[in-house]
């Protein structure tokens, strides 16, 4: 068992129970998990309903167009400083593509190996996304009140 689900499970064993939210678009989505099983099960459940809904959707042909230049013609001042900054944004715009392509590799693998644990890891490194956040909740297990009126 690797440190993170090993400490994962036993933050979800000292607490009894854990809440997911998966706040999304269109609303929010909460589990209760109460084991790391479940976590795992949980996750796999989120990973497979947004694949199929076509979230990871990528196609290696919708890779960006590489500029019509080098570098080394940038370099040797052959082009403008348009030429730089079109691929300056050919770079920003490959590495997230490399990205997503690298994400819908894991994803799929972790869908068809049935892979709990990485689709947990994969829908966690998304969280900051847009319509992607996940949250962990640990829910409070005991409430103690004083004795006698609370207004005194």
């Amino acid at each position: 068992m690797n440190k993170r689900r090993l400490r994962m499970s036993d933050d979800i064993a000292s607490c009894g129970s854990m809440v997911v939210q998966f706040v999304e678009k269109h609303g929010s989505q909460f589990f209760i998990v109460t084991k790391v099983e479940e976590l795992e099960r949980m996750a796999l459940f989120v990973l497979w309903q947004r694949w199929h809904e076509g979230w990871y959707a990528i196609n290696a042909k919708d890779a960006p167009a590489k500029p019509k230049y080098t570098v080394e013609q940038i370099k040797n001042k052959q082009l403008g400083i348009s030429a730089l900054e079109e691929w300056t944004q050919y770079k920003k715009s490959s590495d997230v593509f490399d990205r997503s392509l690298d994400f819908n590799r894991q994803a799929k693998d972790a869908l068809k190996k049935r892979d709990g644990w990485l689709a947990w890891e994969l829908l966690w490194i998304r969280q900051s996304y847009e319509y992607e956040k996940c949250e962990l909740i640990y829910p409070v297990l005991a409430v103690v009140l004083p004795e006698g009126s609370l207004l005194g």
